[in-house]
């Protein structure tokens, strides 16, 4: 069982990174127009 959570925290933490790599990319391109 807590190797299940330890996944489900793992993925969202991958998913959050991801998401805010997305943010960070898009304000920079936003910054540069």
């Amino acid at each position: 069982m807590f190797n299940k959570q330890l996944y489900m925290m793992n993925s969202h933490l991958q998913l959050s990174t991801k998401y805010c790599t997305a943010v960070f990319i898009m304000s920079d391109y936003n910054f540069a127009y």
